[in-house]
């Protein structure tokens, strides 16, 4: 018996996400494949938490904000990991052991925050619960084997953590009575400063900095929560001996329920990582005058939706992408109305499944971004307040403009703005760089997408990831010949060029191609040194075919050297250089084509095709079909 657990952290709409799955697993469309219908139990831990709780606390009156706040406000730490989470998570096992269902998901948060003692701490112990719960159920019916039997096999299998934009959570989580209720964060420290007979700020420009403070201690914490979420998720895998993944939630939902169905047994799904240029396109879209996208970008998208929906050989791809979380797009420091701000997120993958996310109000995202997202972060309600000897009028928190495209700030509080968003950035970065290493640890397969888009060379990000899925690839080598068992995934890494991308490269292309040869030739005829003598290597130019006859030395050259070229001994001497040349120029063009600096493991190989830009959906359907996927695919 299998069991999926879903966790998240809070501000991350799980329960609305895990909905999803299980509507979509239900009620599948007609154009999915496989269309079969499957009855979903999904058993919610919190629920079952506050239950318990209301059963203890009647009187209490849970406020609409979040009822588990309360509860997590109203008792200590150690009450909920000793007592409540424990019985929580095994009764939610036992109703999901004792159940019908084709697939059975425990949906939880594996971490918690307490604000009245402002610390995050682990939930409770999922593998224990499992176990406890088993145990109770065999121990009630003691005569029935068939069903002990099958509990004693049930086993969570897969952990998948859900994550979500920092600045989403913190719309989700900021409001009053919410996890982090900004405003009364910014009350209290007025309160504070006047208590403390510190210098309470006057100018709306500084009481401004004030409240921006807050706002980025608010975004620090909740990147801090969701890297607990993530570890402790893995963590749970480990423990379980189950595959863990992460999946931001603007994925499509078709994507989460594959991962279900992949931790349910189904063995025809492939994670994939999908690597593809994220910086250069930015730049292109902040250059535009009109701030529109390159066409990239509906290009590779339109290639992602395309591949998806392809099989080979009975086999389907699950693509990770990286774009799914896009959080470090903060402005560079200029003139108002450029700064602060955020630049245009990555735009949302338009699945025709629908997404795992949900606009707050069910409008665009660049709509709800820019009416609602950024007025909280850069023009928060409470960023002024009327001071009147010392004390806010608490009951008129005001906003230092009508919306954020007229914040304007003195270059003191700009500069101190500035750096405030630099140390988050750092934080962001960290996380970026270790988020994207999981998605390719988790994977095991990678698809870069036009890497030298509009650079002509890999970033180093890209590059930092092809040397971890290369380490991964030859560590389990060393371990195969060691007899040492490597559980992690393992695949291919195909890299897709256009052949504008890689037009720049045939003036590299050629001197590798030129150094490579003279050094294969010179060791393929060290023993034979008059051979050797007959070139003079420094004649090569134009096209490869031609190197032969301009590196041979001339008759005239020849005479009195000793040495004599023979017509018999010429076409063997061609042959000889012809076969180098080849080499070379294989060995040479996929060094260049990768981008990597030595020569790289089997496993890793290109493909090139023409104008991609212009590929229709079917197009791409079939390229994905016939060429790119059943290199993907193909074992290592």
């Amino acid at each position: 018996m299998r069991i999926v657990v879903v966790n998240a952290p809070s501000g991350v709409a799980l329960t609305a996400t895990t909905d999803k799955i299980r509507a979509f697993l239900a009620n599948p469309p007609t154009d999915y494949k496989p269309a079969s219908k499957a009855t979903v139990d999904v058993e919610d831990v919190e629920s079952e938490l506050l239950d318990l709780f209301r059963a203890h606390y009647p009187n209490e009156k849970p406020s609409a904000a979040g009822p588990m706040q309360d509860v997590l406000t109203r008792l200590p730490r150690d009450a909920i990991t000793q007592y409540y989470w424990p019985r929580a998570a095994k009764s939610a096992f036992k109703k999901l052991l004792t159940g019908q269902s084709d697939v059975r998901i425990v949906r939880c948060h594996l971490t918690y925050y307490r604000e009245a003692t402002r610390e995050f701490y682990a939930a409770g112990d999922v593998h224990r619960a499992l176990a406890e719960a088993i145990a109770e159920l065999k121990s009630a019916s003691p005569e029935d084997a068939s069903l002990a039997e099958r509990w004693a096999e049930a086993r969570v299998a897969l952990v998948l953590t859900f994550i979500d934009d920092v600045f989403d959570m913190f719309h989700r989580l900021s409001g009053e009575e919410q996890v982090f209720p900004l405003l009364s964060y910014i009350k209290d420290e007025y309160h504070r400063r006047k208590n403390e007979d510190r210098d309470i700020p006057s100018a709306p420009s500084d009481q401004y900095v004030l409240a921006f403070e807050h706002v980025i201690t608010i975004l620090h914490r909740l990147l801090e929560w969701r890297s607990r979420e993530m570890t402790s998720g893995d963590m749970l895998a480990r423990r379980c001996d189950a595959e863990h993944f992460v999946l931001a939630i603007k994925h499509a939902t078709e994507t989460a329920v594959s991962l279900v169905r992949l931790g349910n047994g189904d063995g025809s799904l492939m994670p994939v990582y999908l690597s593809h240029p994220i910086s250069e396109p930015r730049r292109l879209q902040k250059k535009h005058p009109a701030k529109e996208w390159d066409k990239f970008v509906t290009e590779f998208q339109t290639f992602v939706e395309a591949a998806a929906e392809v099989q080979v050989d009975g086999k389907r791809a699950i693509f990770f992408m990286p774009t799914a979380i896009d959080e470090l797009r903060f402005a560079d420091l200029a003139p108002p109305p450029n700064f602060p701000t955020l630049e245009r997120r990555w735009p949302l993958i338009q699945h025709k499944h629908g997404l795992l996310y949900d606009t707050p109000p069910g409008q665009d995202y660049e709509a709800f971004e820019s009416a609602v997202l950024l007025n909280e972060i850069f023009n928060p309600l409470g960023g002024t307040y009327k001071i009147t000897e010392g004390f806010i009028d608490e009951d008129e928190p005001g906003k230092l403009a009508d919306t954020y495209k007229e914040v304007q700030l003195p270059d003191p509080s700009m500069n101190a703005v500035h750096g405030l968003v630099g140390g988050l950035q750092q934080q962001m970065k960290i996380q970026l760089a270790i988020r994207d290493h999981a998605l390719v640890r988790q994977s095991g397969r990678l698809l870069l997408y036009r890497p030298f888009f509009a650079k002509g060379s890999l970033t180093g990000g890209v590059e930092a990831e092809l040397n971890n899925w290369s380490v991964l690839l030859q560590t389990a080598s060393e371990f195969r010949r060691k007899a040492i068992d490597s559980s992690w995934r393992l695949g291919p890494a195909i890299v897709i060029h256009d052949a504008s991308d890689v037009a720049k490269l045939n003036e590299l292309l050629e001197k590798r191609m030129k150094t490579n040869l003279i050094k294969r030739l010179t060791l393929k005829l060290q023993h034979e040194p008059e051979k050797l003598g007959l070139f003079d290597f420094d004649r090569m130019s134009g096209p490869p075919e031609f190197w032969f006859d301009q590196a041979l030395k001339p008759e005239n050259e020849l005479l009195g050297t000793g040495s004599t070229l023979t017509r018999t001994k010429k076409q063997s001497l061609k042959l000889i250089f012809q076969e180098a040349l080849a080499d070379v120029a294989r060995d040479s063009r996929r060094m260049a084509y990768l981008g990597w600096p030595s020569e790289p493991p089997r496993e890793l190989d290109y493909v090139c095709y023409e104008k991609l830009a212009e590929q229709t959906h079917l197009g791409f359907q079939k390229l994905a079909r016939e060429e790119i996927l059943p290199k993907l695919f193909a074992e290592v």
